[in-house]
C-alpha cells in the first residue's frame, strides 16, 4: 500500500530502461562469466541499482530500521563475528571437498583451470562492485545478496548515508564477502568434479558442460543438473542453504 509519487514512478521507469537495456545485450548467456564478464557486470549493475531505489522507498519506523539493521550491525561489529565466519567456513570446506570426493569417487575434474580460476575471480569482483553473488543465484529474481543472504529477512534501509555506509560496511564486506569467496571456491569445485562426471558418461567435454553449467538458465540438461548440485554445495559448505537447522541458527 505504497502510492508512488510521479518522480519515483519516472525513476522506476529510467531505471528499468537501463536492465532492459543491459538485458537485451547479454541475451540468454545471464550469468557467463567467463565468456562476456562486462556484460555480466553491466547487467547486474543495472539490477543491484533497481534493487537499491527500490528498497529505499519501503516504508519502515525509525525503530523497525534499527531493529533490523543498525542494532545488529552494532551487536555484530567485531574482529569475532567475521572471524568467526571465515574460520567455520573454512572448516567446513575442507570436510566438503573431501566429502564431494568420497561421494563422487573422484580425486579432481577435468575442467580447464583457467575457465575456473576465471569464474572465481569474476564472481568475487562483481560482488564487490554489486553485492549480487552469481555462485548461490538461482534464478535472476534472486538478486538480493549481503544482508539478505546473512540474516535471511527483508531489512529496512537506513535514510542517512553515513548509518547505511556502517550498515553496509559490517554485513556486506565484513560478513558476506568472505561467504561469496568460500562460496564461488565450492560453485567451482562441485560443478569441475559433477561436469567430469557427464563428460566422461556422455562422451562431451567437462569444460564445455562446465560454462553450460555458469549461465542461470542452462541450455543443456547436464547443465541445468550439474549448477543445481554445486548451488546446493555452495549453500551447504557456506551455512546459507535453507534448511530447519539454518533457520534455528538464524533465530
Amino acid at each position: 500500500k505504497v502510492s508512488l509519487t510521479a518522480e519515483e514512478v519516472k525513476k522506476f521507469n529510467e531505471l528499468g530502461r537501463v536492465v532492459l537495456e543491459k538485458q537485451a545485450a547479454v541475451k540468454d548467456n545471464f550469468g557467463d562469466i567467463v565468456g562476456n564478464f562486462n556484460g555480466q557486470m553491466e547487467y547486474a549493475k543495472a539490477l543491484s541499482d533497481i534493487q537499491k531505489y527500490t528498497q529505499s522507498l519501503i516504508p519502515s519506523s525509525a525503530f523497525n530500521t534499527f531493529r533490523k539493521s543498525v542494532g545488529k550491525a552494532i551487536m555484530l561489529a567485531s574482529i569475532k563475528s567475521p572471524l568467526l565466519n571465515i574460520v567455520a567456513n573454512t572448516v567446513n570446506g575442507v570436510f566438503e571437498s573431501f566429502t564431494r570426493r568420497i561421494s563422487s569417487a573422484s580425486i579432481g575434474g577435468r575442467v580447464d583451470g583457467k575457465i575456473i580460476r576465471d569464474y572465481i575471480k569474476g564472481v568475487n569482483k562483481i560482488y564487490k562492485e554489486t553485492g549480487i553473488d552469481f555462485s548461490r543465484m538461482i534464478s535472476v529474481n534472486d538478486v538480493t545478496a549481503g544482508i539478505g543472504k546473512t540474516l535471511g529477512e527483508t531489512i529496512a534501509t537506513p535514510k542517512n548515508k553515513y548509518v547505511r555506509g556502517f550498515t553496509d560496511f559490517i554485513f556486506n564486506k565484513t560478513l558476506s564477502t568472505p561467504d561469496v569467496f568460500f562460496s564461488s571456491m565450492h560453485f567451482a569445485d562441485s560443478a569441475n568434479i559433477t561436469s567430469s562426471i557427464y563428460a566422461k558418461k556422455l562422451g562431451k567435454d567437462a569444460t564445455e558442460i562446465f560454462r553450460d553449467s555458469l549461465l542461470i538458465n542452462p541450455r543443456t540438461t547436464e547443465g541445468k543438473i550439474v549448477r543445481m548440485q554445486a548451488i546446493s554445495d555452495a549453500m551447504y559448505a557456506t551455512f546459507t542453504n535453507s534448511s530447519a537447522t539454518a533457520k534455528l541458527n538464524n533465530g
